[in-house]
């Protein structure tokens, strides 16, 4: 699996260019500079009750209008530290890794800022998450097609991670 960083252009989080997007929310309201297709999407979850900013509440979304990602899944990753980020990210893979996505796009968004240990925990949950156990047991279920995974972040940190 090939694991990158990926900063977002003139369409924001909302116009990254995958077949999967993975939004990790943390803090307790819809992130101020979230994107306008996505936070529609979250606010219209919360208000309906669908889901609510407890950590590990997710959402998942297919073909949002305004989002380039065919499949848009949201988890609330707490208080945004490594640890939690890891939670949400091995929760919102799951969602993910059955379907038809190769390219997943993961994007932190609200009070927490992302560091080197973000993106060590992001790579260790997406690796545990999609591994399948084959050399003795021929019932294993099939591997996930996910090949890419991508962490969106600023241009600055991009350099960093």
């Amino acid at each position: 699996m090939d694991f990158k960083t990926m900063v977002p252009g003139a369409g924001g989080v909302a116009g990254v260019a995958a077949d999967a997007l993975l939004v990790l929310v943390t803090g307790d309201s819809v992130p101020a500079g979230l994107d306008a297709p996505l936070a529609a999407l979250l606010t219209a979850a919360l208000n309906d009750g669908d889901l609510t900013f407890k950590a590990g509440q997710q959402l998942y979304a297919h073909r949002v209008p305004g989002v380039k990602a065919a499949r848009v899944a949201f988890v609330m990753a707490g208080d945004g530290s490594a640890k939690a980020l890891r939670k949400a990210a091995a929760a919102g893979v799951t969602l993910l890794k059955g379907g038809g996505a190769k390219q997943l796009a993961v994007a932190m968004v609200g009070s927490a800022a992302l560091t080197e240990a973000h993106a060590e925990a992001l790579v260790s949950a997406v690796s545990e998450a999609v591994y399948v156990y084959r050399q003795t047991k021929p019932s294993a279920p099939v591997a996930s097609r996910l090949e890419t995974v991508g962490l969106v972040c600023t241009k600055a940190l991009s350099g960093a991670l």
